[in-house]
């Protein structure tokens, strides 16, 4: 990852007599920076992620808690551990939260209720999030030193793309964290990440190609070719285009296909008979340095390039050409 001074690789371990032995090369400076393991249960092949845990330069022995998927290190830091169960304490009620919608989310996937739920579930995750961007703001105040504050900024920013809100809270951390390496590279990711906000020009470029527009309006849609919500938007999208290309309607499709996938990214393109531009971002490369890892992701511009909406669903931009072209 880029906040880590050392390329951080993936390592392996099978247990053994209930211990395991992995490797992570020690950071050049003394910045803590978060781990998590990932637990592999053979019964249903399925993986238990657990809770970021620090280390320090140094070997050290944790023992791992699986069935709560909790790291316990008996070595870790007084003032670091305490500093974590501070920052927990301070959000429990936004993280029980934050967990039961995720919990609902989740079961309406299985169940396939999603679509019925999802705008009330839409409101109740933004309003938690203004809560939760409240109490951030707050605690930044209180505990300007809290690397693991600073730690839950990138896992936001990472996450949901940059919002002022965020560098605001960062910017209340003190002058310490702010001179840390992870913090430059957070730094640089706002100014990228604030290329692709409402109200800024669309600046994205492909081979040093820049992706330029000349319809009055056009969506930008992000996609790959094995994508199923993106593949099922598709007929709704042609249905638009051809309903209001006439009048000034364009979309520019970017697909970030692996390089093994690039013959299916021709073949749905050819058994859609696709005619609007069609762009390949091989492997993503450029998408993720802009944070864009969620798909679909769609973002709707003027005539100038200006951004005007994100992620507007196929029933909003019909909508929104039916008002402005006809």
């Amino acid at each position: 990852m880029k906040y880590y001074t050392n390329h951080l690789k993936q390592d392996t371990a099978a247990l053994t007599g209930r211990q395991f032995e992995f490797n992570i090369r020690n950071e050049k400076d003394d910045f803590p920076r978060p781990y998590r393991l990932s637990l592999e249960v053979q019964e249903d092949k399925t993986y238990l992620l657990t809770e970021s845990f620090y280390f320090e330069n140094k070997p050290k022995n944790i023992i791992f808690d699986s069935e709560n998927g909790k790291i316990i290190d008996p070595s870790e830091s007084t003032a670091l551990r305490e500093e974590t169960f501070s920052y927990e304490k301070y959000m429990d009620t936004i993280i029980t939260q934050k967990k039961k919608l995720d919990c609902i989310r989740f079961a309406s996937y299985k169940n396939n209720s999603f679509r019925f739920i999802k705008d009330s579930l839409h409101i109740k995750y933004d309003s938690l999030k203004l809560n939760e961007q409240r109490l951030l703001l707050n605690y930044s105040r209180l505990h300007p030193n809290s690397a693991v504050l600073f730690w839950k900024i990138v896992e936001l920013t990472e996450t949901n793309g940059y919002d002022k809100k965020y560098e605001e809270i960062f910017n209340h951390l003190s002058k310490k964290i702010k001179a840390s390496a992870p913090a430059k590279v957070l730094q640089k990711q706002f100014a990228i990440l604030k290329q692709l906000n409402i109200g800024n020009r669309f600046t994205f470029k492909i081979k040093n190609r820049n992706i330029t527009v000349s319809k009055r309006f056009t969506l930008i849609d992000f996609w790959f070719s094995h994508c199923k919500p993106c593949l099922e938007q598709i007929p709704k999208y042609k249905h638009i285009y051809e309903k209001y290309r006439s009048k000034g309607f364009g979309i520019i499709a970017i697909s970030t296909d692996k390089t093994t996938d690039t013959d299916d990214w021709k073949k749905v393109i050819h058994d859609n008979n696709l005619t609007w531009p069609q762009f390949l971002d091989e492997n993503g490369t450029e998408s993720k340095k802009h944070n864009i890892t969620a798909f679909p992701t769609t973002f709707l511009l003027d005539s100038h390039g200006i951004i005007l909406r994100k992620n507007i669903s196929p029933e909003e931009l019909e909508k929104f050409c039916e008002q402005n072209l006809n």
